[in-house]
């Protein structure tokens, strides 16, 4: 998998935007782009490790960085590049990989909540569930329900809390300016993998999950005073990012995949299809 991962937007319009070039033999080209409100690049800073979500630290001279390869969070300086290594993350209660995602900053504190996705799990002895004459000996699994969660780190000395634990395939997650977490889980479970070597791009390919169940993720808000949490939408197909604009609408991605690749939908089969969601209304 390759392109582009994250993006943020400065007070004055610049962008910030962080491009997976994909790894190979040789190593890989992660790079954060710097471009001002034209899409004209103004600067690269290259780094050795995918970023898989980037966010503003509170003063916007820094961007904080999870990397899915090294399981870990760092923060990048902006005036010189330089990286500084926050905390690597724990394996799951599960032994699964703590696989970090999106993340997001809590601008009440300056805490950044980091969605741990889950990863890297091994079934031993049993047929893999959907695929019945797959066997999973040594095959690693996309997920173990319920096993991911957000967690809380502390930037200055890489503490660790749990936030919101119990969750599935936790893939991004975002704070308010009252502190409400927005916590995103791209799917229920995993669901009809494909082998290796597919072309996912065959225009006679059976209509499958594909690797998560389709239309059953899911935004759930978890209030800052503690109150109980409310689902905000769900059945959605594969969401994958989220934001708060200053209006306190919420924008979520959905439809992650190959474009036009057939897939079950809730009434038959339909087609992957890319969507920004708005979310209002919910206070």
């Amino acid at each position: 998998m390759s392109g582009a991962t994250d993006v943020l937007v400065y007070e004055d319009g610049r962008v910030l935007l962080s491009l997976d070039g994909g790894i190979d033999q040789s190593g890989g080209t992660f790079i954060l782009f710097e471009l001002d409100r034209h899409g004209t690049v103004l600067r690269e800073i290259s780094q050795y490790s995918n970023m898989t979500g980037i966010g503003f630290a509170l003063d916007q001279r820094s961007v904080y960085a999870t990397q899915s390869t090294h399981n870990s969070l760092i923060e990048i300086g902006l005036e010189d590049g330089d990286v500084r290594e926050i905390v690597t993350f724990q394996d799951l209660h599960s032994g699964q990989q703590a696989v970090p995602a999106g993340l997001g900053v809590d601008p009440t504190t300056g805490d950044v909540l980091v969605a741990l996705f889950s990863g890297v799990a091994k079934a031993e002895g049993e047929a893999c569930r959907f695929v019945p004459d797959v066997k999973c000996d040594g095959r690693y699994l996309p997920l173990v329900p319920t096993d991911a969660k957000i967690v809380r780190v502390d930037p200055a000395t890489g503490a660790v809390t749990d936030e919101v634990t119990g969750l599935t395939a936790a893939v991004d997650v975002a704070a308010d300016s009252e502190g409400n977490v927005f916590a995103v889980e791209m799917a229920a479970d995993y669901a009809q993998l494909f082998h290796l070597g597919v072309d996912l791009f065959l225009a006679d390919l059976p209509a499958l999950h594909g690797g998560y169940i389709r239309f059953s993720g899911r935004v759930t808000m978890y209030p800052a005073d503690g109150g109980d949490p409310r689902i905000l939408a769900e059945g959605l197909d594969q969401p994958t990012n989220i934001t708060v604009a200053p209006d306190g609408a919420l924008y979520v991605s959905t439809g992650q995949g190959t474009p036009g690749r057939p897939i079950p939908g809730p009434q038959g089969t339909t087609e992957i299809i890319g969507e920004v969601l708005r979310i209002t209304g919910y206070k």
